[in-house]
């Protein structure tokens, strides 16, 4: 965005003075941080280090905001102000965090939850997906989420894909995504979890898999097979609710970049 030639994401969501006027809007610990590092990783890295959780859920979406900003430009899209940039991120993260908290009623004056997401066992990473449509803009986006036996978030994923007009096809696709991020995030232990009742038992058969999708599944067995331990579960809408926001997420976003 400053015209530096071979930029580096180091420099597009750090260093640009582009991206310094939005951390400048920041405050707090990250507008605070002095980083002597080049690349977005190392970055990411040190302030790993420094910055608490809340600090880092936020840090990572401003960057995604800003990511998506400097797309928008190349793309001739609309170009929003650092403030406005800020607000979205703080509100995008409001939004995330109240998607991610347990439903609850109440039940004799005690709180009793009505679905929620449940921890996998020690050493376990459980890894949510979803997939979601959009017919008008022909998009489909895939959501995920890996969160270890704390509940912590370990790594988390909104990309898109070529339209898929069955949703049943984009879920087994967003499976198939999801056991490669595990893979690619170097996790050994995985629980996978999904809201697509037939893509689980499709991937939970060791059968032949006699449907349109039974490609992918096969495909995704495959990779699966290559875990020390693994497993997959089938679970409501309220327990996949992180996941689903994602791959809303994903749809929108794209369709924002594109204008």
């Amino acid at each position: 965005m400053c015209g530096v030639d071979d930029e580096t994401t180091g420099h597009v969501l750090w260093w640009c003075a582009a991206a310094q006027c939005v951390w400048g809007c920041c405050g707090g610990s990250i507008n605070k941080s002095v980083v002597m590092k080049d690349d977005f990783f190392s970055i990411f890295c040190y302030l790993c280090d420094r910055l608490d959780t809340d600090e880092l859920e936020l840090f990572a979406i401003i960057a995604h905001k800003i990511w998506l900003r400097r797309n928008s430009m190349v793309f001739g899209g609309p170009i929003p102000s650092p403030s406005c940039l800020m607000k979205g991120a703080k509100e995008l993260l409001g939004d995330y965090r109240k998607s991610s908290m347990d439903a609850a009623n109440w039940e004799n004056g005690s709180p009793r939850a009505l679905s929620r997401w449940s921890k996998p066992a020690a050493e376990s990473i459980k890894i949510n997906w979803d997939a979601a449509l959009d017919v008008r803009k022909k998009r489909m986006g895939v959501g995920i989420i890996a969160r270890n036996d704390m509940g912590d978030v370990k790594a988390a994923l909104c990309t898109t894909l070529p339209y898929i007009q069955n949703p049943t096809v984009a879920e087994a696709f967003g499976a198939r995504r999801a056991v490669e991020f595990a893979r690619e995030m170097g996790f050994s232990s995985i629980e996978i979890e999904g809201d697509s009742r037939e893509v689980v038992l499709a991937l939970g058969n060791s059968g032949d898999c006699c449907v349109s999708y039974g490609n992918l599944v096969s495909k995704t067995r495959v990779l699966l097979s290559s875990f020390p331990h693994w497993k997959i579960a089938h679970v409501g809408c309220d327990e996949n609710k992180a996941a689903h926001y994602l791959a809303k997420l994903a749809v929108s976003q794209f369709c924002q970049m594109c204008g």
